[in-house]
């Protein structure tokens, strides 16, 4: 897991091509005015969704993913995230790349508007938490990354 702000993205390219790829699209797109359910920047490889919540969760609920990289970018507002240590929560399903699953917290932190957290393969993650007033509106873009 990574947590830094979007303006050091880039320095985390060389972990990986489709970082690299999300990192340059980000630095010639503005992320704050992106809409849409699906934003191709390399096919299946790399794309990216904006989600709009209500945060409502004040527990965690886990997932983890096999294939791909989650960039979690706050474009407004705050969100409460958990991350485990946990190894293997649950069966992964193959065709969502997602599976959901019970893990001890390890770190729970607060992300605000210019912030992301890398969470690679394998990674227990909790999102959409809510960091303040339960309903409060968050405001997130969310890169996915194939990694293998």
């Amino acid at each position: 897991m990574i947590l830094d702000r979007l303006e050091y993205l880039a320095q985390y390219s060389a972990l990986h091509p489709g970082i690299e790829k999300a990192a340059a699209f980000l630095a010639a797109t503005d992320p704050y005015a992106l809409t849409g359910d699906r934003i191709e920047i390399d096919g299946t490889s790399v794309y990216a969704f904006v989600q709009d919540n209500r945060l409502t969760r004040t527990e965690e609920v886990y997932e983890v993913h096999a294939k791909y990289a989650d960039i979690q970018l706050v474009l407004e507002g705050h969100e409460r995230f958990g991350w485990s240590a946990d190894k293997e929560i649950a069966e992964i399903d193959p065709g969502r790349d997602i599976g959901f699953g019970p893990a001890q917290t390890h770190q729970s932190f607060v992300l605000s508007k210019g912030e992301f957290v890398l969470f690679m393969p394998g990674e227990a993650h909790a999102p959409c938490l809510t960091a303040g007033a339960v309903g409060d509106p968050c405001r997130k873009l969310v890169i996915k990354i194939r990694m293998c």
